[in-house]
C-alpha cells in the first residue's frame, strides 16, 4: 500500500500530520499526530518557534514509522507569510521568525518602490503586513549591514 503524508503547520493554534492512502476508489485519511502551534513571546516580539515545529514534524514522521506506514512522499503546508532568512551555512540571518502579527511588522512596506508594490498586489495579496514581499523588504532593511537593492 502506498502512503502519503501531509503536514499542516497552519497558524490557528495546532498543526497535524494526515496520512493518506487509497482503498479501492476512495481516499482514506488518518490523523497520526497533532501538536500545538502558536506564536510565543521572546524579547518583546511575537515569534514562531521553528525549532519546536521542526521537532514536531519529526515526531509525526516517527509515528508513521511506528505504525508501519512509511510515506512515499510528504508535503508541508503553512500560512506562507512568515519566513526565516538563512545564510549559506543554514544559519538564521536576523534572528527569530518574527510573526507578521507582531507590532514590529507595522509599516514594513514603507519605502518599497511603487512598481514593486504594485506588481505584488496584482497577485491578490493584501498590501501591508500580510504580504510576504512587504515583510521581506522591511525585514531586510532592519538587518545590520544589509543593503536592499530594488
Amino acid at each position: 500500500m502506498k502512503y502519503f503524508l501531509a503536514v499542516d503547520i497552519g497558524g490557528a493554534s495546532s498543526g497535524r500530520h494526515m496520512l493518506t492512502h487509497m482503498e479501492e476508489d476512495r481516499m482514506v485519511l488518518e490523523e497520526v499526530h497533532r501538536f500545538y502551534n502558536g506564536m510565543t513571546e521572546k524579547n518583546g516580539h511575537k515569534i514562531w518557534d521553528v525549532d519546536t515545529l521542526f521537532e514536531e514534524i519529526k515526531i509525526g514522521m516517527k509515528k508513521c514509522a511506528s505504525l508501519g506506514k512509511i510515506p512515499e512522499s510528504m508535503g508541508i503546508d503553512t500560512w506562507a507569510v512568515d519566513f526565516v532568512l538563512l545564510d549559506k551555512n543554514g544559519g538564521r540571518i536576523g534572528g527569530d521568525a518574527v510573526a507578521y502579527r507582531d507590532a514590529r511588522t507595522t509599516g514594513m512596506d514603507e519605502g518599497m518602490p511603487d512598481c514593486r508594490r504594485e506588481a505584488y498586489c496584482k497577485e491578490s495579496l493584501p498590501k501591508g503586513r500580510e504580504n510576504r514581499a512587504h515583510l521581506c523588504y522591511g525585514h531586510l532593511k532592519r538587518i545590520d549591514n544589509c543593503k536592499v537593492l530594488w
